[in-house]
This record gives structure tokens, C-alpha cells and sequence, in this order.
């Protein structure tokens, strides 16, 4: 957190993932709308 995205960051959306997924959209938007305010000065 607190830092901008760079091409290390992007992962393979179609990759298959047994730990740290989620499939609530409210949990998605609320960790992205955190990471926005950390990068936001």
C-alpha cells in the first residue's frame, strides 16, 4: 500500500489462486479504495 502500480504488480487475472481470493465485491472495492487513499497525497 501506499505506492503506484508497476508491471512487477499485474498478475494473470485468469490464473488459478487457492489462498488469498476473494469473491465478495464489497471486500474488492473497500481494499481498493484504501490502496487509492494511500497513494493519494
Amino acid at each position: 500500500m501506499g505506492l503506484p502500480t508497476v508491471a512487477e504488480d499485474v498478475v494473470n487475472i485468469f490464473a488459478f489462486e487457492e489462498q488469498d481470493i476473494t469473491t465478495d465485491i464489497q471486500q474488492q472495492r473497500d481494499f481498493y479504495k484504501r490502496w487509492l487513499a494511500s497513494i493519494v497525497h
